[in-house]
C-alpha cells in the first residue's frame, strides 16, 4: 500500500487557511480530467473516526491532480493537533461509482505553548 505524506499542514489552531495538495494514485499524480467531482474523507488516527468536515475541496489543476481544500467555519480540523489519513473519492464524468485516491497522511502540529500573559 502506498501512503503519500503531505506533511505538516498547520500548527497551534489547526488548519485555518486554504491549502493545496496533489492527489496521487498508483504512485503518481492522478489526472482528474475525466472526473466530475471530488470528495475528501479524513480520518483522525488517534480516535479512528471519520471527521465531519464543513469545508470545500475543489479541483485547481485537473491534469496534474492538484486540489485545494478551504476549511469551513466549524471545521473540526481548526484546532485538532494530531495525525490524519485521507482519501479523495473522484466521481467519473461518464457515471459509475466514485474511485479512491491513494491514502494521504498529514499532521497538524501542536506548536509551542503560548506564553502566559
Amino acid at each position: 500500500m502506498i501512503i503519500t505524506n503531505i506533511g505538516e499542514l498547520g500548527a497551534v489552531g489547526g488548519i485555518l487557511r486554504p491549502f493545496q495538495f496533489t492527489i496521487e494514485r498508483d504512485g503518481s499524480a492522478w489526472d482528474l480530467t475525466a472526473y466530475s467531482s471530488v470528495d475528501w474523507r479524513v480520518w483522525d488516527l488517534r480516535t479512528k473516526t471519520l471527521l465531519a468536515l464543513t469545508g470545500a475541496l475543489t479541483v485547481e489543476t485537473a491534469a496534474s491532480g492538484i486540489v485545494k481544500y478551504t476549511p469551513g467555519t466549524d471545521d473540526p480540523i481548526h484546532d485538532a493537533s494530531g495525525t490524519y489519513e485521507a482519501r479523495v473519492w473522484c466521481t467519473p464524468t461518464s457515471g459509475g461509482d466514485p474511485e479512491p485516491s491513494a491514502l494521504h497522511r498529514f499532521t497538524i502540529g501542536a506548536g509551542p505553548t503560548p506564553a502566559a500573559s
